[in-house]
């Protein structure tokens, strides 16, 4: 059994991978009932039941819906100062946005997460939402103001990195795929139990990976090893 601190939070991954999976119906019930909680206060469980609610009904073609909700959760996490959640936020709803049909919209709100990108070096925020935002940074490339910025993520988009990439200075052995998605959890304000929840293993299988994680990184707590990562750009 899930304990319940929890429950929500990996609800909201279920529904995720039920979308993945096709099951459009089930992830469709699930948000009905999580959308009368939204939007809410600037956590990580309600983000990510936010951004879940918000990807399903992009998938039931309810853009509009979406966009009016990833608005108000980014509102809120900004005004938190919690900035990767708005910047998740953000970008979804510049997808959001834009398969609603408002398309120089999008774009505002895609600048605005541009300019913090480059700031802060998040472009996997960008790149986790796939083929939507490849092509809204396409639409992007000829005003944008941070031109470079966008031809690399296009580039990151449209090719895997070459192993001369796949290291960064300072770093002896790259993280692995898995290490790397924990590590980006570590990033947030989720507990282990969040953690492992998401990742679907045991709060003891993640502590070999978070200690493998901070061998890589040189480090020996949580903090240091987000900000290493952040200094790496690895988060």
């Amino acid at each position: 059994n899930v304990p319940a601190v929890v429950s929500p939070l990996v609800e909201a991954w279920q529904a995720q991978l039920w979308l993945a999976e096709g099951q459009i119906p089930r992830a469709a019930a699930w948000a009905r009932a999580a959308a009368a909680d939204l939007p809410g206060p600037a956590t990580n469980t309600v983000v990510e039941r936010a951004l879940a609610v918000s990807r399903v009904w992009l998938a039931q073609n309810k853009a509009g819906g979406a966009v009016e909700l990833l608005a108000a959760q980014s509102s809120a996490a900004e005004q938190a100062g919690q900035c990767s959640a708005w910047l998740r936020l953000d970008a979804l709803r510049a997808v959001a946005l834009d398969a609603a049909g408002q398309r120089e919209e999008a774009l505002g709100v895609l600048n605005r997460v541009l300019l913090q990108v480059e700031e802060e070096g998040f472009t996997r925020t960008i790149l986790d939402e796939g083929p939507p935002m490849a092509r809204l940074l396409s639409a992007a490339l000829e005003k944008a103001e941070n031109r470079p910025l966008v031809v690399r993520l296009l580039a990151a988009f449209s090719s895997p990195p070459g192993p001369e990439e796949t290291v960064p200075p300072g770093l002896d052995e790259m993280l692995s795929p898995r290490e790397l998605e924990i590590l980006r959890l570590l990033a947030t304000d989720a507990s282990n139990a969040d953690i492992a929840g998401q990742c679907f293993i045991t709060v003891n299988t993640l502590k070999k990976h978070t200690s493998s994680i901070y061998g890589k990184l040189g480090v020996s707590t949580r903090l240091q090893a987000v900000e290493r990562a952040r200094r790496l750009k690895l988060v």
